[in-house]
């Protein structure tokens, strides 16, 4: 049997009942749309403080856009795909939040119908694809990076779908499939560098089939299979040459990477034996066992069936995937963001075969018209229930830290900085709080005008705060780099602050304060409290509780649980507040 023929071939990619097909498949979105609208609103917002980091680069690169060079790319920390599919959309839609998930959403709607597609082209059979979907719908790393804005739903889709419609223009030989095809695939290779892998690896379990082109002469066709190969390798060849001809080594741009991980996991001091085991760990441990279980009965069932080498595919590919990332571990370290996501690519690959063992169990059990028959229907019945179930359940319990707080206190601070006196060159002093402080950066918006309360060291976070300065110093920084607000959490800061008379509290969002710098100059020379802007706010409104159940419009979480709103409408209201109590500058520089 060749590499191409595995199944009847079919006209249309989704199958025969289009109409029926893409009913099923858009009430399917709307029901994942409805999941994960719920659960932001029950807090869900992030698995890592990345995508906030990430976010900010792409809301300056939308500020000044412009294709980053080989160089650039090569110091990078991550590829630039991701920020110029975010930054275009703040050009339209600046809010920083919502809009990465936005993006993050529509991506995990493709794998969806990309794993959809691969299903109706390998395996035979209508409920398969069904099937398969739901079990992807239901994994919990599908769910959780189908609403947040990491690197691996994003390539994924693009992955996934580059190889549907690879193997489409294989079977049926639609000339704009194979274009598509290319364009997916380069697309996949912009995001992550992890995706190189498996990307590499499609390319080079394609070399039969090249090489079957070339030999009947069927140059056209061959031509354009070298033309997906060109997209597809563009950008690791272009960044492997530029690391080679500068230092003479072509991963040069995954060293700093390696430095982190191995400083986060101080050195990863384990044995070989644990470092190879880690990944296949880390796959088990972010899946159902009975996921694997009916998967092995779908391989089981296609090799007894003697099926083509094309379904054999994504199997090879994540078995080598994991092979190389084991084997890459020994001289690196492990993901140190999150790294339960790196289980995604094996669990949609292995819910494919899951989704065909449950399909066969459950028509050759109804076709023997027997007790025995539905004895299996019925087992089979229970197990895909259960196995739903568990993925349902387990989705709801996301991962949860303080993004949401900081998110909430950086769009308190957001509508003052929009105001039109917050001049070009003025400051607002951000607390470096762990990774908290990009949320709240990123969720305030204007961020040249951020200014870190200490020196941002990524190995080194007990640097001292310039919060710690006698109030005359302080001052005289706070004055120097026109310093309009600070935004901080840590209590003893904030006493510190207090104590200074320099800064007067505004608000308080979810334990972070936002606080107006009132500084003004003696006629001594001297940097005081200027104790007739400390006025403005009334004492009985300063520091004040945001209301969260009440005034404030977009649902958030803190770390408990409990729902933490959006507080544009307070900050708006203390910006009012503060505009119509004065018309002069707030810092006499």
């Amino acid at each position: 049997m060749n590499f191409i023929t595995i199944n009847k071939p079919r006209k249309e990619l989704l199958g025969s009942h289009q109409a029926w097909t893409w009913a099923g498949l858009v009430g399917l979105l709307v029901l994942k749309l409805a999941w994960q609208i719920t659960l932001y609103r029950d807090g869900f917002l992030s698995v890592s403080a990345d995508e906030f980091s990430r976010g900010i680069f792409a809301a300056q690169w939308a500020a000044a856009p412009r294709l980053d060079s080989l160089a650039e790319m090569s110091h990078a920390a991550w590829l630039p795909g991701e920020k110029y599919l975010n930054g275009l959309l703040f050009m339209f839609w600046p809010d920083y939040i919502l809009a990465p998930r936005a993006t993050a959403f529509l991506a995990g709607c493709l794998l969806l119908l990309a794993i959809f597609a691969l299903a109706r082209l390998l395996f035979p059979g209508r409920a398969t694809p069904w099937l398969a979907c739901l079990l992807l719908f239901c994994q919990p790393w599908y769910v959780w990076l189908s609403g947040t804005p990491m690197l691996d739903i994003y390539y994924l889709a693009a992955l996934i779908g580059g190889l549907a419609l690879l193997l489409a223009w294989l079977e049926h030989g639609q000339r704009g499939l194979w274009l598509a095809a290319g364009l997916a695939l380069l697309l996949a290779g912009t995001f992550h560098v992890q995706g190189w892998l498996p990307l590499g690896l499609i390319l080079l379990l394609h070399l039969p089939e090249l090489i079957r082109l070339a030999r009947q002469q069927k140059w056209e066709r061959a031509g354009r299979l070298l033309a997906i190969y060109a997209l597809a390798a563009l950008l690791p060849l272009t960044l492997f040459l530029a690391g080679w001809v500068a230092n003479g080594r072509p991963l040069s741009f995954l060293g700093e990477h390696t430095r982190y991980s191995l400083w986060f996991y101080g050195g990863y001091n384990v044995s070989d034996l644990e470092k190879l085991l880690y990944y296949p760990r880390l796959v088990w441990v972010n899946s159902h066992p009975l996921l694997w279980l009916l998967a092995a009965v779908g391989v089981g069932l296609l090799w007894r069936a003697r099926a083509g080498r094309r379904v054999w595919l994504l199997p090879a590919i994540g078995l080598l995937t994991l092979l190389a990332l084991s084997v890459l571990n020994l001289n690196s370290g492990p993901p140190s963001a999150a790294p339960g996501r790196y289980s995604l690519l094996y669990t949609a690959t292995a819910a494919l075969y899951a989704g065909y063992g449950g399909s066969r169990l459950l028509v050759r059990g109804l076709a023997r018209r027997s007790s025995a028959g539905y004895a299996v229907v019925g087992l089979t019945a229970v197990l895909l229930a259960w196995l739903l179930i568990a993925g349902y359940r387990q989705a709801w319990q996301f991962p949860r830290a303080t993004y949401g707080q900081a998110v909430a206190a950086g769009e308190a601070l957001r509508p003052l900085l929009d105001a039109p006196d917050f001049a070009p060159g003025d400051r607002y002093l951000l607390e470096v709080v762990y990774w908290d402080f990009l949320a709240a950066q990123l969720a305030a918006g204007h961020h040249e005008a951020a200014l870190f309360d200490r020196p941002f060291d990524l190995y080194n976070r007990d640097q001292p705060s310039v919060l710690i300065l006698p109030p005359e110093a302080l001052a005289r920084e706070l004055v120097a780099q026109r310093v309009r607000y600070a935004l901080l959490r840590d209590p003893a800061l904030k006493e510190q602050a207090a104590a200074s008379g320099l800064l007067t509290a505004v608000i308080e969002v979810e334990g972070w304060t936002l606080y107006q710098v009132t500084i003004t100059k003696s006629e001594g020379g001297k940097y005081e409290k200027n104790s007739s802007a400390g006025t403005r706010f009334p004492v009985s409104r300063a520091p004040r509780q945001c209301d969260l159940s009440s005034i404030c419009s977009r649902p958030w979480v803190g770390t408990a649980g409990k729902k933490l709103t959006s507080c544009r409408p307070v900050a708006q209201e203390v910006k009012t507040m503060v505009g119509a109590a004065t018309k002069e500058p707030w810092l006499s520089l």
